[in-house]
C-alpha cells in the first residue's frame, strides 16, 4: 500500500458521523472560496489522471465521465438541487449555495457524467471529506414543515 493510501485510510479512520446541526456550522464557518467568479476562478481544481474514461451504466446508458471544470459548477449545483426536490437525495445539506459546492470542487476530486448520445449532463460525483453522516436512513426533506 503506498503512503497516500495508508494517509486516506488514517484520514478516514478519525472522521466521526456529523449530525445536520455540525454540518450547518461547519459550513457557517467555512473556508471562504468565493460565490463571486472572481476568487474561484483563480483556483486550480484537482483532477483524477485517469479520466476521461467511457462507461456503460446499468440501465445501458453509454456515458463519459471527465474531470470538472470551473464551468461545470452551477450545473453540478442544478443537478443536486433536483435531486433533491425529487427525494432522491442529500445535497442541500452540504450544497446549499454555490459558494460551499465551490468549496468541495476545490478541495475534493469530481467527475461530470455525459450521455455519449446527446453530450447532456446526466450526473456528478464528488470524492472528498464529507461534511455530513451518511447512514441507510433516508434524510429528511428540508421542505418539509
Amino acid at each position: 500500500m503506498d503512503a497516500s493510501a495508508t494517509h486516506l485510510r488514517v484520514l478516514l479512520a478519525l472522521l466521526q458521523p456529523r449530525s445536520l446541526e455540525t454540518v450547518s456550522r461547519t459550513n457557517q464557518s467555512s473556508t471562504h472560496v468565493g460565490s463571486s467568479d472572481g476568487k474561484f476562478q483563480r483556483l486550480d481544481l484537482p483532477e483524477m489522471a485517469f479520466l476521461p474514461q467511457q462507461y456503460v451504466l446499468q440501465s445501458g446508458l453509454v456515458v463519459n465521465v471527465r474531470n470538472v471544470t470551473k464551468d461545470d459548477d452551477r450545473t453540478a449545483l442544478e443537478l443536486f438541487t433536483a435531486s433533491t426536490e425529487r427525494g432522491e437525495g442529500y445535497a442541500l445539506y452540504e450544497f446549499p449555495n454555490l459558494e460551499l459546492l465551490r468549496r468541495d470542487l476545490v478541495a475534493g476530486h469530481w467527475g461530470m457524467f455525459e450521455e455519449v448520445a446527446s453530450g447532456r449532463v446526466v450526473g456528478c460525483c464528488g470524492v472528498g471529506v464529507s461534511r455530513s453522516d451518511r447512514t441507510p436512513l433516508p434524510a429528511p426533506n428540508p421542505n418539509s414543515s
